[in-house]
């Protein structure tokens, strides 16, 4: 695979090293789809939302992505991202991605509650 290609089919890649050894790195790039497809073992689970939980994507997310970052970091998974209704979940082990998906649940639970109060 080429270096150019890798940039536009895997937004987040870059080779990084020297001229003699070259490798491969992942790190997300804030607000792009740039999940770690290359990584292995790589487990991702889905999310889906309501249409009600979905227009309150922004709060659920947090500035600048906190909210998502704090899940990310307390479950040890890799990345979450949200689009098109759905939250996308990425860690290397089941357990992790579990861990992220109760968490994601007690958030949305949280705003929901308090939107009714």
């Amino acid at each position: 695979m080429q270096i150019q290609q890798i940039y536009r089919e895997y937004p987040g890649y870059t080779w990084v090293g020297n001229d003699t050894h070259r490798v491969l790195e992942w790190k997300p790039i804030a607000g792009i789809y740039s999940p770690p497809r290359l990584q292995n073992p790589m487990r991702v689970r889905t999310v889906p939302v309501s249409k009600e939980v979905e227009a309150m994507a922004g709060r659920l997310i947090g500035k600048n992505g906190c909210f998502l970052k704090w899940i990310t970091e307390r479950s040890r998974t890799d990345y979450i991202f949200f689009r098109h209704g759905v939250f996308e979940i990425w860690g290397s082990s089941e357990r992790s991605v579990r861990f992220a998906v109760n968490l994601l649940h007690q958030h949305m639970e949280h705003h929901l509650a308090k939107k009714t109060n």
